[in-house]
């Protein structure tokens, strides 16, 4: 098998970043899905239990985000 791209998704549903090299820790990319911008009516503030993709802004329900 050969790696031919490496890419990770620093914005959890968003246009993915190419690198040339990636930091894996404890079997996770560092850096990947960081950040994430919920619905304001998803929850609390300072829920951060864990919520399905459609919670979160993104490409796929959100297109006119570049």
């Amino acid at each position: 098998m050969k790696v031919i791209e490496l890419y990770r998704h620093p914005v959890k549903s968003f246009t993915p970043e190419r690198l040339e090299q990636l930091q894996v820790i404890d079997g996770k990319i560092q850096g990947d899905r960081i950040l994430a911008f919920r619905f304001a009516d998803q929850g609390a503030p300072d829920d951060w239990s864990w919520r399905r993709k459609i919670n979160f802004v993104a490409l796929s329900n959100t297109p006119g985000i570049p």
